[in-house]
């Protein structure tokens, strides 16, 4: 787990660093002609209750903002229970949660100030009971590691305690989430993944039902995975996006969502989308790939792009240097 000099380091304080495929489908595939049979649960059930929650502030105290501390507990708390039952002490599933959090200006961390960034870091670790009773029952552990930033003053508004009691909130509230859906789609059978896809708007069960999906190959979520890719909560997005591209059914609606990941400034969507595209492999995914292999504004997207395309046996022509303008002879 997170100790105050791993907290620094992931925010970049105080460590002498700054923050730096398998075969392509060819065809338009209807979904609904290649359905697989659904598959029941892949393991016993797991006791998703929670009874025991252990919190750590992992903030080094010289840099803890007032505000917080007192509150945390409070926080961790509502954002679990907001979904996992109460078991007895001793039953059920069992919650480490470490969390950090840090106000930054010019990346060195302040205790108050007019503008600058938030940030609130969490890691969490639940281990759970599945089949068997007692002494018998084994345990399976998940995992999920978040950090949210968001700028304050100035032109994004907001006061720093304000700001930084914003962040921490919501990426406990995230983790929480994530955690839950964990416990619930990690063993669930393909009928409930794919009623999550289409029903819930749980983000936790929303990314881990998309993830499943995706391993699992099911066609049949494809729609909803299409949808999903644009979704406001950032790993549903994502792993939407990635079950796309393992899943390899390339209709119009899903390259649509594909490329519209390529807009906006969320560079990690960025990349899940030239990677879909490529697993796709149709020729409209690779004129979109090689739109961006040309035109996207950063250079290392341009470079993950090129790669792809190399691979699917497209090489595109090196972009020419640019070339320093002449100086003209001096006048006699």
């Amino acid at each position: 787990m997170l100790g105050a000099f791993a907290f620094a380091c992931a925010f970049h304080v105080a460590c002498g660093r700054s923050p730096a495929d398998a075969d392509a489908s060819t065809d338009t595939i209807a979904a609904e002609t290649a359905l697989e049979p659904l598959r029941p649960p892949i393991a016993a059930p797991i006791d998703a209750r929670l009874g025991e929650l252990r919190i750590e502030d992992v903030t080094p105290p010289e840099v803890r903002v007032a505000a917080i501390p007192p509150a945390l507990r409070g926080i961790v708390e509502a954002a679990f229970f907001a979904d996992f039952e109460h078991a007895p002490a001793g039953q059920g599933c069992r919650a480490v949660v470490n969390v950090g959090y840090a106000l930054l200006v010019n990346r060195q961390p302040v205790l108050t100030a007019d503008a600058g960034e938030a940030r609130a870091l969490f890691e969490g670790e639940l281990y759970c009971p599945t089949g068997g009773t007692g002494g018998s029952a084994a345990i399976e552990a998940f995992r999920l590691k978040l950090e949210l930033r968001r700028d304050f003053g100035g032109l994004s508004g907001g006061t720093a305690t304000s700001r930084l009691d914003e962040v921490l909130r919501s990426v406990v509230a995230d983790g929480a989430k994530g955690l839950f859906g964990q416990v619930k789609m990690r063993h669930a059978d393909d009928a409930e993944i794919l009623a999550v896809l289409h029903t819930s708007d749980h983000p936790g069960l929303l990314s881990e039902a998309a993830s499943e999906a995706g391993e699992r190959r099911l066609v049949g979520a494809t729609a909803d995975l299409a949808r999903l890719a644009g979704h406001p909560n950032a790993r549903v997005a994502t792993r939407a996006g990635a079950a796309l591209g393992l899943i390899k059914v390339s209709t119009p609606e899903v390259v649509r969502a594909l490329v519209h990941m390529t807009e906006g400034p969320d560079a990690e969507k960025h990349l899940v989308a030239i990677h879909a595209l490529a697993d796709l492999g149709t020729p409209e995914a690779r004129r979109y790939l090689e739109s961006l292999a040309v035109g996207h504004p950063s250079p290392a997207i341009r470079d993950i792009a090129r790669e792809r395309l190399r691979g699917l046996g497209t090489i595109l022509p090196e972009a020419p240097e640019a070339r320093p303008e002449p100086v003209p002879d001096p006048i006699p």
